[in-house]
């Protein structure tokens, strides 16, 4: 008898011949970022005069040059590489001794009431055995907290809890990819990666190479009364740069790891901070410069804002509103009779190809979508239209910037899209109150169900389909508060500070209204003759269409003016954002109708 478990073990001898097997051990180079050497490290760069390494009658490429060796001397002299054991067990760090010595007992004590059969024993056992599930539970919650707290990446370790938890095994990894090249099938991942690696570094120059360049074109440029000037950079800058690095112990080829930077940052200002600023003051950012002759680099951060800018001109020559957002453009065009549509689309298109034309770009047609925008009642557009010899497809929902437009404007695609992963997360977020407390659970709320709620939530928030994600946000109120279904989440609402679905609606519209009231017009601002009252409030249009007066601009208005004068009256945002917070938690709505029905507010 183990004390294991319920089952008894069975013991079978076997006699087999055993070859003397050697055990064998792996080792690895690495440097050891221990508190000592770490230490010892920033001892030797604050014995380091700077000022006599990196000086002003050499140019900043042998500066820095010489500050590179110098540095890298000093990390070798301090943290030199050496050969470290790999360890083959891998630690429980929840497992403490304790714990050990508490799991001996608790097998002792089974074996002791299967052998005596004593009702006290076997209480005193059972006992026993509860409080150290409870303990094991702890210590293992209290793990995974510190775990995902002291993570740079919270999403991966969360995950990673969650299947170790749930004992899910690892993804399968795929097989190599598989080319085609000249009759000849390759699969060697290296030969792979420089094909891949050779067709994008290509394609921009080849691409380019067969647009015609025209002088002029059809730009429209704007005057700007902003410029900016790169000016001396402050030591204070270079500090703060330094220690906003991540903690990671990650290097590059130099093996310097952003954790020992970050831990050195006031041993390393004083050289970032004289590099910088020469290397400002010759204009001079690299030693080898590399020639581009089409294209930006792949990946780089200056790409989108370089080509907004290219591109910024663009809605002056259309005539008509439209979004740009990097390479993808939205353009909304309108008529009074159905029969001018394939005309007016023609109009814009045509404008539309000429100016990418005189600019070296090319439309994608493949992905250029149509839609029409209309009420249920009227009968869709069967468009069939052709331009330059392709024919644009027609669809009726498509997204953008992450939200889900449909044709009627009801917003019910992207909320069953919001209520997939709201009905997903609860998995996740169900394992992590488990697993860790209500703190835990709460941050992991916020950063997931909290964002998809309150993202566009202006847009599709008066939907009637917005119940649905209302019912799902109760449901992960009750996982955290651990709430029976028949109890109410009001408490826990309150308690928690925490919004209701309509009360993000309000909060997230209202805000938009304060921020943007150059969109609206105060009863104030109107001449009539008359002495109009609450003139105060927003002037509420006329509306013929329910598409038109249960839509964003409307309920706007009407969420706005309902408000407590106390709150509407603060001229301070940040003040009149957390006076509405609390507004509404304490009231805690359950629908928007609430809200405007209720007669002690607005008033």
């Amino acid at each position: 008898e183990l004390g294991f478990s319920d089952h008894s073990g069975t013991i079978i001898h076997i006699s087999v011949p055993i070859r003397h097997l050697t055990k064998q051990t792996w080792y690895v180079k690495k440097r050891l970022f221990n508190t000592t050497n770490i230490l010892k490290f920033k001892s030797k760069l604050n014995e380091c005069a700077w000022k006599n390494i990196i000086t002003e009658n050499k140019t900043v490429n042998e500066n820095y040059k010489a500050f590179q060796d110098t540095l890298i001397n000093l990390l070798n002299n301090s943290i030199p590489i050496c050969k470290i054991k790999l360890k083959t067990n891998f630690k429980k760090y929840w497992l403490t001794t304790g714990i050990k010595i508490s799991c001996k007992n608790k097998r002792l004590l089974k074996i002791l009431t299967l052998k005596t059969n004593n009702p006290i024993i076997q209480n005193y056992y059972k006992k026993y055995e509860k409080i150290l599930k409870k303990l094991v539970n702890t210590s293992k919650k209290l793990q995974y907290i510190n775990k995902i707290k002291t993570s740079s990446n919270k999403v991966k370790t969360m995950w990673s809890i969650i299947n170790e938890r749930t004992n899910k095994k690892p993804k399968k990894v795929h097989d190599n990819i598989k080319l085609q090249i000249d009759n000849a099938e390759v699969t060697e991942p290296k030969q792979v990666a420089n094909i891949f690696n050779n067709f994008f570094a290509s394609i921009g120059e080849n691409s380019s190479s067969s647009c015609s360049v025209k002088q002029g074109g059809t730009s429209v440029l704007s005057p700007t009364e902003n410029t900016m000037f790169l000016g001396p950079i402050g030591a204070w800058e270079v500090n703060r740069v330094i220690k906003s690095l991540k903690n990671k112990s990650s290097h590059g080829i130099d093996e310097i790891p952003p954790m020992l930077l970050r831990q050195c940052a006031d041993e390393l200002t004083l050289p970032f901070f004289l590099l910088l600023n020469q290397s400002f003051h010759e204009e001079k950012i690299r030693s080898h410069s590399k020639i581009i002759n089409a294209s930006i680099p792949q990946g780089s951060v200056i790409g989108c804002l370089l080509f907004l800018i290219y591109i910024n001109d663009l809605p002056k020559i259309i005539e008509g509103p439209c979004v740009l957002f990097a390479d993808d453009i939205s353009i909304l065009a309108s008529c009074q009779k159905n029969e001018n549509i394939e005309e007016t689309l023609k109009s814009v298109l045509t404008k539309t190809k000429n100016w990418m034309n005189d600019h070296n770009l090319e439309i994608n047609y493949t992905k250029t979508k149509l839609m029409t925008f209309h009420p249920y009642q009227r009968s869709p557009l069967n468009l069939d239209f052709e331009f330059e010899g392709s024919t644009l497809e027609t669809v009726s929902e498509f997204t953008l910037l992450g939200l889900v437009i449909d044709t009627h404007l009801n917003w019910k695609a992207h909320i069953q899209k919001t209520h997939s992963k709201i009905a997903k997360f609860s998995y996740a977020l169900r394992e992590i109150k488990k697993t860790t407390n209500l703190q835990t659970a709460l941050t992991t709320y916020y950063a997931y169900a909290y964002a998809w709620l309150s993202y566009g939530v202006t847009l599709w928030g008066y939907s009637t389909d917005a119940q649905s994600l209302f019912i799902q946000q109760k449901k992960l109120i009750r996982i955290l508060g651990n709430i029976e279904q028949t109890d109410s989440c009001k408490p826990f609402f309150k308690k928690q500070n925490i919004l209701t679905l309509p009360s993000i609606y309000i909060l997230e519209t209202c805000k938009f209204v304060r921020k943007h009231q150059e969109f609206y017009t105060k009863r104030e601002d109107i001449q009539t003759r008359f002495q109009l009252r609450h003139r105060s409030r927003l002037n509420l249009p006329n509306s013929r269409l329910k598409m038109h007066s249960t839509g964003p601009y409307v309920m706007s208005i009407k969420l706005y003016n309902k408000l407590p004068t106390v709150i509407k009256s603060e001229e301070k945002f940040c003040i009149f954002m957390g006076k509405l917070k609390k507004f509404l938690i304490d009231k805690i709505y359950y629908s928007v109708d609430e809200y405007l029905d209720d007669k002690f507010i607005g008033q």
